[in-house]
């Protein structure tokens, strides 16, 4: 992982983040996750982040994003869970 660098700054922050689904249902199939992981990296690409791996089960999803300071981690977080539970 190679540190990434902005105007007057170097940075390397990966965060590691677990969704699960509420009550730890098992209702995740593999087409969903397929469905998540481009959603994801859609909105990590909006916000100058990387979604740099992604992996799930049927009840939870793990992120691994290579994040960018300029953002908000809240911000982030609450634009990557509204944008996989509307589409």
């Amino acid at each position: 992982m190679q540190p990434r660098k902005g105007s007057h700054s170097v940075f390397s922050v990966h965060l590691h983040m677990v969704f699960v689904t509420k009550y730890r249902r098992k209702v995740l199939t593999a087409a969903m996750l397929d469905r998540m992981s481009e959603i994801f990296a859609h909105v990590c690409i909006k916000t100058k982040c990387r979604l740099t791996e992604f992996n799930g089960e049927a009840d939870h999803v793990h992120l691994l994003v290579d994040f960018h300071p300029d953002n908000n981690l809240s911000a982030l977080i609450g634009s990557l869970k509204s944008a996989s539970s509307r589409i």
